[in-house]
């Protein structure tokens, strides 16, 4: 359950640089990897309940892990300021289609639903604050508008 936990992150690269000084740090780019390949170890960092809702790795918020509880206990999803492409919600497995997303529909497999359509309320309410795009890790139609690596998106 670990590895799965950490799959949908794992499918994602972000390129950036330290902050010097003044300048804070921020993503330049992202490189997003066909889910299923490239698995990585768990760096700890992102497992499940560790560093919710607080900056990630460039400590500027413009990275931050979102707790979306329902696909199952600990499940998370990852918040990402692009410079140029503007801020995107990465879905993980909170939903699975678009249509899902649109239409409040949880999968019937999720390990709590109830708790599935509060994250999903909750991520509706986040992207219409931040103006984030969400992109939903298992919907092909959208998948296949957005570039994967060695393509990068900025």
């Amino acid at each position: 359950m670990k590895m799965k936990a950490i799959a949908a992150l794992a499918a994602v690269s972000l390129v950036g640089c330290a902050g010097s000084g003044d300048k804070p740090a921020s993503v330049e780019r992202m490189y997003v990897i066909e889910c299923g390949e490239n698995h990585v170890k768990d760096l700890s960092r992102w497992t499940p309940g560790i560093n919710v809702g607080t900056p990630h790795v460039f400590g500027d918020g413009s990275v931050v892990i979102k707790s979306t509880p329902g696909h199952t206990p600990g499940h998370q999803s990852l918040f990402v300021r692009l410079p140029k492409r503007g801020p995107v919600l990465l879905s993980g497995d909170m939903v699975h289609l678009a249509y899902s997303w649109n239409n409040r529909i949880v999968p019937s497999f999720n390990s709590d639903i109830a708790q599935s359509g509060r994250s999903i309320d909750a991520m509706q309410e986040f992207t219409l604050k931040t103006g984030a795009v969400l992109w939903i890790n298992h919907d092909k139609e959208q998948q296949a508008s957005i570039p994967k690596a060695p393509a990068y998106v900025e």
